[in-house]
């Protein structure tokens, strides 16, 4: 019988030692058991997960791609309910650069956050408020709204709304006091 091969001990083999059947095998890399591709890493070095020609999909985007023939989805999951998950657009690898762009669920709050230029431009709290321009609705005189809008640069800037509709007669905001019609 063959001795079992790890991954500790696959060094200085000869012939010898990995020809014939071997019934254990163990791995601290992929492993696949299953009867069909599970991951590619095409010669561009796109990566295909349930996909064997990741490089046929759009260009800026074929570096990784995960397919099913039903419904797909990526999971980025934590164990500690304080911390966070992220999602980073970087173009370098300084403090700013790897953190230029990015999209970040703290599970501390359960806030969804929206970053460009490496700082947070929008953010969805728990309770489904948007505030785009600011973190906090305390930062507000009220706190009734469903979504909050602030100026991103100096104090003397407006915080400004744009509603654009293609027809001329159809564009406009609408305002209403829920509590007397």
């Amino acid at each position: 019988a063959l001795p079992a091969i790890s991954g500790a001990n696959l060094t200085n083999l000869d012939a010898a030692d990995v020809s014939g059947t071997h019934t254990s095998f163990t791995s601290t890399g992929i492993d696949d058991n299953a009867d069909a591709t599970a991951i590619t890493i095409d010669s561009n070095e796109n990566v295909g997960i349930g996909n064997t020609t990741p490089g046929s999909y759009h260009s800026g985007a074929d570096n990784l791609v995960v397919y099913a023939s039903g419904s797909s989805g990526i999971t980025i999951a934590t164990g500690d309910t304080t911390s966070s998950v992220a999602l980073k657009f970087a173009d370098g690898t300084d403090s700013t650069s790897e953190n230029v762009g990015y999209i970040d669920y703290a599970h501390s709050d359960n806030s969804m956050r929206f970053g460009t230029s490496a700082s947070e431009r929008m953010r969805i709290d728990s309770s489904g408020v948007v505030m785009v321009g600011m973190t906090s609705k305390t930062q507000t005189v009220s706190t009734q709204a469903a979504m909050y809008f602030a100026p991103t640069g100096s104090t003397n800037e407006y915080a400004t709304l744009y509603i654009v509709h293609n027809s001329a007669q159809k564009h406009g905001i609408v305002m209403k006091d829920m509590n007397n019609g």
